[in-house]
């Protein structure tokens, strides 16, 4: 009795061992799934985005558009349209080449506003409305490249008109109601920036 019972024991026993068994292989086995399931993905496609980055290559024609319009820009301000025009009608690129180059070059047209600007007031007084329309109507800069880059300047516009209604005595006499009403209707100085104006010319 005691022999069965103590073989009914080791019987138990190793059964207990072959389930174990069987389970540490399952678990074995789904073990390669799971690290499968956490591989690292795909790295990006570097050598793809950087080639995006630089943009298409220029043919032969467009890279000689280009270097006119580097040899452009670095003698003055230039906006978008009118640096097109300027290798268009006066270096007779193509039109497609020439707008493909220039906008390969990344300017900071309110950059090239500022400069346009600067040039002007190196020259003669302007209040800042007759500015911004003298770079929109004859520079082609767009309305808010031409506004962004004047109110970026430091520019006392009393002194402006002052410069603007010397310029008109240098020409021809005024009464001081007649030079203000000048330097408002037709040069775009306020009311009270023209009559600072007239008064430093001395009227």
């Amino acid at each position: 009795m005691r022999r069965k019972f103590m073989a009914a024991a080791v019987a138990a026993v190793a059964a207990v061992g072959l389930t174990a068994c069987a389970v540490e292989d399952d678990a074995s086995a789904e073990q390669p799934a799971t690290e499968q399931a956490t591989e690292q993905p795909a790295e990006p496609e570097v050598e793809e985005a950087e080639a995006e980055a630089e943009g298409p290559e220029l043919t032969a024609a467009q890279e000689q558009a280009r270097r006119g319009a580097e040899s452009y820009l670095e003698f003055m301000g230039f906006s978008r349209d009118g640096l097109i025009n300027q290798l268009v009608e006066f270096d007779q690129h193509a039109e497609e080449d020439v707008t493909v180059a220039v906008d390969s070059l990344g300017v900071d047209w309110v950059e090239q506003a500022g400069r346009s600007a600067q040039s002007y007031l190196d020259t003669t007084g302007f209040s800042r409305s007759g500015l911004i329309n003298q770079l929109v109507e004859f520079e082609r800069f767009s309305e808010e490249d031409a506004t962004a880059a004047v109110d970026a300047l430091d520019v006392d516009w009393n002194e402006q008109a002052v410069r603007s209604a010397q310029a008109y005595l240098d020409v021809m006499g005024f009464s001081r109601a007649g030079l203000i009403t000048q330097l408002v209707d037709f040069d775009g100085f306020t009311q009270e920036q023209a009559e600072y104006g007239a008064t430093g010319v001395g009227l």
